[in-house]
């Protein structure tokens, strides 16, 4: 059961399968068991390739499998297809409606030339993260769920005039390879490594049953993510969230769509499957906000906490903010993430405008609801501005950690650093080591008076714990709970 999702997969995976079935021993071992199965991956491939990509990439891999089970003498076996995708933007699950959401992932167009040709076909598709709850938390959804998709699969496409998408199929090749090329050079630049590491996945709970890195280390400090692909799919898709910006659904649309405005928006406004497919892009820009994501990249540059030092009143916050501003110009992160907003930002001026003049013409095909109403957007804003302010504190706070000879495998620089990471978990815990609290066991009454001294091994840190640890704690704590309420705006649960 080969997995398609990569680039090069899409790309071979009609050969591959060509391959085997010339193959007489495999020829053999599929008629003896009656079906074929593939499976096609919307969440990986989606951040490699760009999400709308994948939508077209895996309904050309259905066609040409089809006429490859017709060529080869397949037909007669049932083929078995299943998609890999999740509840979000940007791992494949369309948000519009339920009805969009199986037509996304197989579209009229497949269904009928799968019937044509005479196969038989089962689409099975996955419920994960947030959809294995929220779909069948209880009977009533489920019964809703399970009728929905009964009623998509027994009822046949209906039939009428083709969708103008196909009768330009080389300007949909050319259109998504252009934003399959943005993200695969989005991918493959250290600066986005450097942007979705700038806070990692420390402001998200941990989620599911497998680490959240590819590659762990338990190094007491701080290790740059050098490639994106370190990260698994869900925590990549996670930290765009927080971060105010889906770059893994919109990158590259506006870039794609300048190439010829002109075709792009009379297949916006003509082609359903065309709409449907631009729809995941429309309700990624209704979550994406370049000043918000300038906002997180801002409060990791030195400059801006240098002013707020020059300009401010509070008794103690201008020592706070010199020693953060020292710290960041140490880790000279902050000119890194200026270069990929530009490029993120461009990109999104250009779908912008194109949109816009998309929109300015009466559309011939009833238009999609995308996107959270006003007072949600607000909502979200507001989110984002807490979770910033907490940020902020977070960073402050941390200044009045006291100084620590090196021990239990971390500096104090390397300690100072994982907290800009945001990593407290693990800071707080080596904290714990390097100023314990211990019950005091003094020889109290022994001389007829309280003893005063206390020595190094009696020495208790409850003043440290209660004035800056356990607060830590709690900021962090309420940073990820905004992060949650961030992911259930979005429709991101799990």
């Amino acid at each position: 059961s080969p997995l398609f999702e990569t680039t090069k997969a899409f790309e071979r995976g009609i050969k591959v399968i060509e391959d085997c079935l010339a193959n007489p021993h495999y020829a053999a071992y599929l008629r003896g068991r009656g079906r074929l199965c593939i499976q096609t991956g919307f969440s990986d491939a989606g951040r490699h390739l760009g999400q709308t990509t994948v939508a077209a990439t895996v309904e050309l891999l259905r066609q040409r499998l089809t006429a490859l089970m017709q060529r080869q003498g397949f037909a007669d076996i049932e083929l078995v297809i299943f998609d890999t995708h999740g509840e979000s933007i940007g791992r494949g699950a369309h948000p519009s409606s339920f009805s969009d959401r199986l037509n996304y992932v197989a579209s009229a167009m497949s269904r009928r030339r799968f019937a044509e040709a005479g196969l038989h076909v089962k689409q099975e598709v996955s419920f994960q993260g947030g959809d294995g709850f929220i779909h069948f938390l209880g009977d009533p959804i489920a019964l809703a769920t399970l009728s929905r998709i009964l009623e998509f699969a027994l009822t046949p496409p209906a039939e009428g005039p083709q969708d103008p998408l196909y009768d330009e199929w080389d300007y949909i090749t050319e259109f998504f390879i252009t934003v399959r090329q943005f993200n695969e050079r989005l991918m493959n630049d250290s600066n986005f490594a450097a942007l979705l590491d700038a806070y990692g996945v420390n402001m998200l709970y941990p989620s599911g049953s497998r680490a959240q890195k590819r590659q762990h280390d338990s190094a007491a400090q701080h290790l740059d993510l050098s490639h994106p692909s370190q990260l698994r799919a869900i925590p990549h898709n996670g930290v765009l969230q927080q971060l105010g910006f889906l770059a893994n659904s919109l990158g590259g649309a506006g870039l794609a769509a300048g190439k010829d405005p002109d075709k792009f928006g009379r297949l916006y406004r003509a082609s359903p499957r065309f709409r449907r497919i631009f729809a995941m892009i429309e309700w990624a820009m209704a979550f994406s906000d370049p000043d918000i994501l300038r906002a997180y990249i801002d409060t990791l540059d030195p400059a801006a906490w240098r002013r707020e030092a020059a300009h401010g009143d509070e008794p103690g916050a201008a020592e706070e903010r010199r020693h953060v501003a020292d710290v960041l110009e140490t880790a000279d992160r902050h000119g890194r993430l200026v270069g990929i907003l530009r490029v993120l930002e461009h990109d999104l001026l250009d779908l912008e405008r194109e949109l816009a003049e998309c929109r300015a013409a009466e559309p011939k095909v009833g238009p999609l609801i995308v996107g959270p109403e006003g007072e949600a957007r607000s909502n979200l804003r507001l989110l984002h501005a807490i979770k910033l302010a907490l940020i902020h504190r977070i960073y402050r706070l941390s200044t009045h950690i006291p100084d620590f000879s090196d021990q239990h495998g971390v500096t104090p620089a390397e300690l100072m650093g994982n907290i800009l990471h945001l990593d407290l978990e693990d800071s707080l815990n080596r904290l714990a080591l390097i100023f314990p609290k211990t019950d005091s066991f003094g020889a109290a009454g022994d001389y007829g008076e309280p003893a005063t001294y206390r020595s190094d091994a009696n020495q208790s840190y409850e003043q440290e714990h209660a004035r800056i640890f356990r607060p830590l704690a709690g900021l962090h704590d309420l940073l990820r709970r905004a992060g949650v309420g961030i992911c259930h705006a979005i429709g991101a649960l799990g």
